[in-house]
């Protein structure tokens, strides 16, 4: 009767060194995915920065002038709103976990 003395030392590094493998490609997968989302981003936000620019320079000059006017006067909203980014952001997620809350609460 022969036992069965398992894998050797060999056959073990081979098969960390093929799960290191795997796992090595599924990051490098993730990482290109990544990347690929934020050249799109970069390029739509090109594209309708570009597509703005030409809209607002075809407009007739009273209707660039208001749009000159409307930019200078929502400047410092857009600017205090930047201040309060974070707090903005907590308050809105605390709105609607109370929203879902009280929706639940009333539904049981």
């Amino acid at each position: 009767m022969t036992e069965n003395p398992g894998p050797t030392p060999s056959e073990h590094l081979r098969a960390d060194t093929d799960q290191a493998r795997e796992k090595l490609g599924e990051t490098v997968d993730q990482l290109a995915a990544k990347v690929q989302a934020k050249e799109r981003v970069h390029a739509v936000k090109s594209t309708i920065s570009d597509k703005t620019a030409q809209a607002k320079d075809a407009a007739p000059p009273p209707v660039q002038h208001a749009l000159e006017q409307a930019g200078s006067a929502a400047a410092p909203a857009l600017d205090k709103a930047r201040q309060y980014n974070k707090q903005l952001l907590i308050g809105a997620a605390a709105l609607l976990l109370l929203f879902f809350l009280l929706r639940r609460w009333r539904s049981s």
